[in-house]
């Protein structure tokens, strides 16, 4: 049991020191996320108006 402890304590504090930077950095983390996710949302949105709008429209264009 001590081996197997031994071999796993590295391991944890990788994983540890890994959150503990994400703890630190956690408003520059969801900064940089939400500045993709914003933009995003957007053109999704203004694709799916744009999708519907012609839909509608070019039937009546063609007429």
């Amino acid at each position: 049991m001590a081996r197997w402890l031994e071999a796993i304590q590295p391991i944890l504090a990788i994983l540890d020191e890994g959150l503990s930077l994400y703890r630190r950095n956690f408003l520059g983390f969801v900064l940089i996320t939400m500045s993709w996710c914003v933009p995003t949302i957007i053109a999704i949105g203004l694709l799916a108006v744009g999708i519907s709008w012609a839909e509608s429209v070019w039937p009546l264009l063609l007429g």
